[in-house]
């Protein structure tokens, strides 16, 4: 992955899997990524986990800029 060139989005789920406090990826986790990938764009979303960041209003209200920008028409 750290050979890609094109820009590439992360939102990283602050919460796990099951809810945990902790993510499924760690920031120092996503930090070590982007410092790899200069074409990685991270961004942490709020109050969502694992699967509500797609699952629920709250968090594809987070992901629709992020998808906006890639599949608008222009």
């Amino acid at each position: 992955m750290s050979a890609l060139s094109l820009p590439i989005d992360f939102v990283r789920a602050p919460r796990g899997l099951l809810d945990q406090p902790e993510g499924l990826y760690t920031p120092a986790t996503v930090a070590a990524w982007a410092e790899r990938m200069p074409s990685l764009r991270t961004q942490k979303a709020t109050d969502v986990n694992h699967y509500t960041i797609v699952m629920s209003p709250a968090g594809v209200t987070q992901l629709l800029p992020v998808l906006t920008r890639h599949f608008a028409p222009s």
